[in-house]
């Protein structure tokens, strides 16, 4: 019975490792670095760079707005010059989720974090109705 089934798992293992060969290998297309929007100074306007840091100790990156990137207040779209007005405007200060291109630094989105999302005006379930 051994023999009979020695060609079917020399077959098995053969495929494996030809689709282990095959499969292509995970890549970032984007990192990301959470800070306090105290902590920088979110450029009026787009193409322009900024400076950022994750931490004091971290080295400084130096990344790129373009027409390109997203804004958003939350979950909600905002335009460059409103997402501005609503950190200079928040309190606390919110924390800022900013998501980059690893290869060429431009930023894809930045989120702010707690900023837009409107409280539930009841905590009454809508089921009821």
């Amino acid at each position: 019975m051994s023999k009979r089934l020695l060609p079917l798992i020399s077959a098995l293992v053969a495929i494996g490792v030809s689709q282990a060969a095959e499969t292509p290998r995970l890549q970032a297309l984007e990192q990301a670095i959470e800070v306090s929007s105290a902590s920088i100074r979110v450029p009026d306007r787009a193409p322009s760079s900024f400076i950022v840091r994750s931490c004091e100790t971290c080295p400084a990156l130096t990344l790129q707005l373009t027409q390109a990137t997203r804004f958003l207040l939350g979950k909600t779209a905002a335009t460059q010059t409103g997402f501005n007005l609503a950190l200079q405007q928040a309190d606390p200060d919110p924390t800022l989720g900013i998501f980059y291109d690893s290869k060429t630094s431009e930023v894809t989105r930045l989120v702010a974090f707690g900023v837009g999302n409107k409280p539930a005006t009841s905590t009454k379930s809508r089921r009821g109705k």
